[in-house]
């Protein structure tokens, strides 16, 4: 619509669309923007898991998680909606402008100024608090200053479709929009149910806008959007949820999130998994190795020790017997200590000699083909490295076995609460216990209440006390001084009903976001770390909800006082109109307060609020103070630990402790060590014994086989002399490649304008009215003496006219038909429309809502007048006549112009007509001018209108019975109206085109369009030429003027008298060729073709609302076969 709302009233629909559907593109992109941000951030937040969930654990936190973002994004969401509809809603912004002229201003911002003081002074103005206008009476019934709630039905009015004309009135009321308080008031009011397919609402109102979209945009492209569609599976609005409740949820219909547990677990790339199970203690198996592997460990110790004992044992007694046996001499004289030494020394004597002969290795285990002796060394070196291998490996086994800890574990299945405090009492932090729900919302232990301030649940802040409070008021205030704080009262008591409101829900929101979120642990917590992280969460989140209120409304009221956003209440500036003699403009001007503080300096400055009494000085204070951190006194908060434990459900509660060393756990773990080792020492030793041997051997007799092999190669090569030569080559073959180029040429082929400049020679005709304005010349014979005469409509008187020709392009005055001074006569056209071979005249009563016909006697001359309605209110206004139904009888078709239709009247060859049928041509279009000519070559006759608020051109194909198919249109260009319709073949394509001059054109040069005719009776293919100045109003008309078979056309050229003529090349392109007079021309000009002076050249008719009438004879300088002359016009 653009700068054509100008031309609405305020509370036209039109006027408040374009902002309310900014506004909600704006609330679009906020809201997707918000969320784009919320998932951002969420994103980027790091999922800290110390365990691989379980898809079902893992889908759970995430649910839980997804639902606080998209509850927290559109708490977020509304929470700022809320707070700025508050403070616009408080502060009632000023959005009226200033007339120009005089002192006349808006409604709502009046001159206090008295009358008598008004000149030589500045101007003091008030402004008016006003509320939305009853679209019926126009008046404001509700104050928003004293009611916040004010509402009303918004409609379409009538438009200003005629320029020196306004209507004004209800067209349209637009389904489910509300006009509000503030335009952001009234968006959220209102509803989309206008929007939707289900609705006749979005046809019409898409119709109103078409049409101003084409009425003031150049160049439009138009679109034709979709309206949506309401499908209850896929929406959660209805089309009458209001707008408010849609952008309270952020404009979401549905979240869909997406999870991927396989990502989640690529992700966590667990190092290793483990799984518990319980087993006895001592199982039967267990029992069953330990036995064994202390029989084997004990048979083989015993197998190694007994035969040692038994040696050492009988070395003794033989000792003992021996010394017995020696003389007592001896005995005495060696000392204890000797005899210790002495037999230490035969000890180890005899267990080296053991040890070096010792052979615990049959002969079987180093094979049956191997002699005795061998086998025998065989087993000595085995039982040594057995020997060595056992002392080896059981040290190193003992002592690992012994210096580790042994660490045990004590479980508790399913353990109670009081048995959970009982064992954390004992054992402190020891004791641990796995979740077996690590995911639990905080509401299941956590309550919080917080306790606002009484004022927040009194009745001040109700709309009954505040209605009463204020009832006795003037409902708009404007009988208070600025200072008296009556003009605020309504407004505090709102802003602090709205306080309360934002704070409570803001509160509660906070509230549930802390109490729906996850406390996700996997052991249980104990009681103090449970409490310290519960209070410090309730802490965080009991700060941030006023501080984010706080940073909010010093945003809002920092951007309100940047932008010197004034108040319809006058607190921070005012409007003064310096005078200047009957004419003024406003400015602004900051209020004063206390201490010199200025509104535009500073946005806090105040003062004392009082009553004013009326008629006097004194003043009754009055004190207020709002309530800080968002009214709330106390925030009471109570914490179960046993139901966060009931939620968190262990399954299995443990503690761990080190065991002490356990002589007789060692040396049954070195019985079964050695037995173990036993086993696989025996096994083992042999072998590698037998393999050493056999390597030796093979090595022995390896080394003596390469030291023969060696003298050998010496010799022979002392004696080998060898000698080679060898050479290469090679070939480098090489392709050669050719390229070939082709070059492409474009002609580009330039219509040639026949460049013959046409002459015509003015003949001025004398019309006998005073100041007649002229329009609509047709041309024919009606006295049939074989010359043409001229029919035309005046009005001033409002007339029929008919002027005979002379022959020599001069013309007489033959007949006049005086119409009613009322009347207003649009368009006339001939015809024999009775049959009788005789022209007659029939023509358009645009007020009267007729068409007149006058039956020609043929002598120039007319019978009675005769009428067909049109109907009420139809406003006909261009007429022409053809044979629509092929009975050879003329019938008669008319724009109707207020009907938006074309009506036709069937003929019937004895002077009666059909009743009217008529043929839409779309809501508000505004027919004017019409054709009747066969656009499609079917043999039938077509119609062909200016549908003029439309700009476009409607066609309705005949179908040769007197009706027609539903129209086609073809639109002709935005911006600019049209002017008049001609038509013609004007490529030569056999194809009727159609051609229309620019109403107003840009920067005064005139404009001429063509539409190019196709054989299924449509146009397309637009080309606009240039016809030269034009700055009066001229309709075209179609002729060829220089002979050449090809159609030119001719407007009339600017303020003084002259012509534009387009001559034609037949390709559909132009030249344009300008001839003026000095003479003088009116403002509105109709132009017609004919020959008047019988010389075979086309000449123009010229008319215009000056009562010219001028006859443009063709001197025929450009036709073929003619003598060039110089001549000069008259």
């Amino acid at each position: 619509m653009g700068k054509g709302t100008n031309s609405f009233i305020s509370s036209d629909w039109r006027n408040i669309a374009y902002g309310q559907l900014l506004l909600l593109s704006n609330l679009c992109q906020l809201a997707n923007n918000t969320i784009n941000d919320a998932i951002h951030r969420f994103l980027l937040q790091t999922f800290i898991a110390p365990t691989a969930s379980t898809e079902i654990d893992l889908k759970t936190q995430l649910d839980a998680t997804l639902n606080q973002l998209s509850k927290s994004t559109i708490i977020r969401f509304a929470f700022l909606v809320d707070t700025v509809n508050l403070l616009l809603k408080v502060d009632q912004p000023f959005v009226g402008s200033i007339q120009n002229g005089a002192t006349n201003f808006f409604p709502n911002l009046i001159i206090s100024t008295p009358s008598n003081e008004i000149h030589n002074q500045t101007l003091k103005m008030t402004f008016v608090l006003s509320g939305p206008a009853n679209i019926s009476s126009g008046l404001v019934n509700c104050i928003c200053a004293t009611n916040p709630n004010c509402e009303d039905q918004v409609a379409i009015d009538y438009s200003d479709y005629e320029y020196d004309t306004v209507y004004y009135g209800t067209a349209y009321i637009v389904s489910g929009s509300i006009a509000g308080c503030s335009p952001s008031d009234s968006f959220q009011l209102s509803t989309l149910q206008c929007f939707y397919s289900d609705s006749d609402c979005f046809s019409i109102v898409m119709n109103y806008i078409q049409k101003e979209y084409f009425a003031n945009v150049l160049n439009p492209v138009w679109f034709d959007p979709s309206p949506l569609i309401y499908d209850p599976r896929l929406s959660r609005f209805p089309p009458n949820t209001s707008i408010d409740t849609i952008v309270k949820n952020i404009m979401v219909e549905q979240w869909n999130p997406s999870t991927s547990y396989n990502n989640f677990y690529e992700s966590c790339a667990p190092n290793y998994c483990t799984y518990s199970q319980t087993v006895p203690t001592n199982s039967v198996a267990g029992v069953i190795i330990k036995l064994v592997s202390m029989i084997g460990g004990l048979i083989v110790s015993l197998h190694l020790i007994t035969p040692l004992l038994i040696k050492f044992i009988i070395y003794l007694f033989s000792m003992i017997n021996k010394r017995q046996q020696e003389p007592e001499q001896q005995q005495v004289r060696l000392k204890w200590f000797d005899q210790l030494k002495l037999t230490t020394r035969n000890v180890v004597s005899l267990v080296y000699t053991e040890s070096i002969n010792l052979n615990i290795f049959p002969r079987r285990k180093f094979g049956n083909n191997i002699d005795q002796v061998t086998a025998r060394r065989l087993g000595q070196w085995s039982t040594r490295l057995y020997i060595a291998l056992m002392i080896t490996g059981l040290a190193i086994l003992t002592l690992y076995t012994v210096v580790q800890p042994h660490s045990l574990t004590k479980s508790f299945n399913q353990p109670s609460f009081n048995l959970y405090n009982q064992l954390f009492q004992k054992y402190g932090d020891q004791l641990k216990c796995s979740c077996s729900s690590i995911a639990s919302t905080y509401n299941h232990f956590v309550k919080i209440e917080p306790v606002f301030h009484e004022i927040c649940s009194s009745s001040f802040i109700s709309d009954e006390w505040r209605m009463n409070l204020t009832a006795g008021l003037v409902p708009n205030l404007t009988a208070y001084v600025q200072r008296d704080y009556r003009r605020f009262l309504s407004a505090h008591l709102q802003y602090l009903q709205g306080l309360c409101q934002i704070s409570i829900e803001s509160t509660n929101n906070s509230v549930d976001q802390l109490l729906s979120s996850l406390l996700v642990t996997t052991e249980l917590l104990p009681e103090t770390v449970f409490y310290e992280r519960t209070d410090l969460l309730t802490k965080q989140s009991k700060s941030s909800a006023p501080t984010t209120f706080a940073r909010l409304l010093f945003l809002t009221r920092s951007v309100n006082h940047g932008n010197a956003i004034i108040s319809s209440y006058g607190t921070n500036f005012e409007y003064i109109g310096p005078y200047y003699g009957g004419y003024s403009y406003a400015i602004t001007q900051p209020i004063i307060y206390d201490n010199g503080c200025s509104c535009a300096l500073y946005p806090n400055c105040t003062s004392q609020a009082s009553f004013i009494e009326m008629n006097s000085s004194a003043t009754i204070p009055i004190r207020a103070e709002l309530i800080n951190d968002l009214f709330v006194e106390e925030w009471a908060s109570n914490i179960n630990y046993s139901s966060y434990y009931e939620q968190c459900s262990p399954l299995l509660c443990s503690y761990t402790y080190n065991k002490q060393i356990n002589p007789l756990y060692t040396i049954t773990l070195i019985l079964g060590l050695q037995g173990g080792l036993t086993i696989v020492l025996k096994w083992i030793g042999p072998k590698i014994v037998q393999i050493a041997a056999k390597d030796f051997v093979e090595n022995s007799f390896r080394y003596l086989r390469y030291c023969l092999c060696l003298n050998e190669y010496l010799l022979n090569t002392s004696l080998l002399v060898l000698s080679t030569t060898g050479t290469t080559s090679a070939s480098i073959s090489s392709n050669t490649q050719i390229t070939t180029t082709s070059a492409i040429t474009t002609t580009n082929s330039i219509a040639t304008i026949p460049s013959c400049q046409l002459q015509f020679q003015p003949i001025k005709i004398d019309v006998r009215y005073d100041r007649p304005a002229l329009q609509v010349p047709i041309v024919a014979d009606f006295n049939n003496d074989g010359r043409l005469d001229l029919a035309f409509i005046s009005q001033h008187p409002n007339a029929v006219n008919l002027m005979v020709g002379n022959g020599d392009g001069t013309l007489t005055l033959q007949w006049t038909f005086l119409a009613g001074s009322l009347d207003v006569l649009k368009d006339i056209t001939f015809g024999d429309l009775n049959g009788d071979s005789i022209l007659d005249l029939s023509f358009t009563d645009q007020y009267a809502n007729h068409v007149g016909i006058f039956f020609g006697y043929g002598n120039g001359t007319f019978d009675t007048l005769i009428i067909l309605s049109t109907g009420d209110n139809s406003r006909p206004y261009g007429i022409t006549v053809a044979n629509f139904n092929g009975d050879n009888y003329l019938d008669i078709a008319v724009t109707n112009e207020y009907g938006n239709n074309v009506g036709v009247f069937l003929g019937k060859g004895n002077r009666t007509f059909s009743a009217q049928t008529t043929f839409a041509t779309g809501f508000s279009s505004l027919p004017k001018w019409i054709v009747a000519a066969d656009f499609n070559n079917d043999g039938h006759i077509d119609i062909a209108v200016v549908n003029y608020v439309d700009r476009n051109i409607g066609i309705f194909l005949g179908h040769g019975n007197g009706m027609f198919d539903a129209q086609q249109t073809f639109f002709t260009g935005g911006y600019y109206y049209l002017n008049d319709l001609a038509i013609g073949d004007f490529n030569s394509d056999g194809h009727l085109d159609a051609a229309f001059p620019y109403q107003y054109a840009n920067t005064y040069a005139g404009e001429l369009g063509i539409l190019f005719g196709y054989s299924n009776g449509t146009l397309n293919g637009r080309k606009v030429f240039n016809i030269g100045t034009s700055s009066v109003l001229s309709e075209i008309t179609v002729g060829d003027f220089n002979g050449d078979g090809h159609l030119d056309v001719v407007v009339c050229s600017g303020v003084n008298l002259g012509l534009n003529v387009l001559v034609g090349d037949g390709n559909g392109n132009f030249g344009l060729q300008t001839m003026t007079w000095n003479q003088p021309s009116g403002s509105h000009v109709t132009l017609n073709v004919g020959d008047f002076n019988g010389d075979g050249y086309q000449d123009i008719v010229y008319v215009d609302d000056s009562a010219n009438l001028y006859i443009f004879l063709n001197t025929g300088q450009c036709y073929p076969n003619k003598t060039l002359e110089t001549s000069t016009p008259v």
